[in-house]
């Protein structure tokens, strides 16, 4: 492919597009009318058998032969690589988003959305009803930071949901 393909950050959590890309298509599509990874994993296996690809650190994850999940967890700093242009519309900053920020940017959007907090084990979850993505905030139990201040630790797609 001669140019980068734009993905907006924006479209993919509140309508979970990632150019044509969907959950459950096969790798093997995939690698025929997508762009060929910058790299995979594990590295020690042939291309037909890994199970991550991975277009700067955005991830897409297979299992079965099908796409099961586009995962990104280097943020704020998020990168395309070669491949891929990034809107980054909520990490368009340096500094991590806060469950307040994002909870803010998502009301201003007008998403629907639901919000499950774990306790124990110091997660909380957004997930938008309208595109199944999920925002992960994460804390540790010795960092006993405040549900609001929690910072947003990864972005995914996946077919299954963690919420019940």
């Amino acid at each position: 492919m001669s140019h980068p393909i734009h993905i907006s950050l924006r479209e993919f959590i509140l309508e979970g597009k990632f150019d044509y890309v969907e959950i459950g298509q096969s790798k093997e599509w995939l690698k025929h009318n997508f762009l060929d990874p910058d790299d995979w994993g594990p590295g020690d296996k042939p291309f037909e058998q890994v199970t991550v690809w991975r277009f700067g650190n955005i991830e897409f994850h297979f299992a079965g032969g099908e796409l099961t999940m586009i995962f990104m967890d280097y943020l704020p700093i998020l990168d395309g690589g070669p491949s891929l242009t990034i809107d980054k519309w909520l990490l368009r900053d340096s500094e991590p988003m806060t469950l307040a920020q994002v909870i803010w940017e998502l009301n201003q959007a007008q998403a629907d959305y639901s919000v499950q907090n774990n306790v124990f084990e110091g997660r909380t979850e957004i997930r938008v009803e309208q595109s199944h993505v999920t925002l992960a905030f994460d804390s540790t139990i010795s960092e006993q930071i405040e549900l609001n201040n929690r910072q947003l630790s990864s972005i995914f797609l996946s077919g299954a949901s963690s919420f019940s």
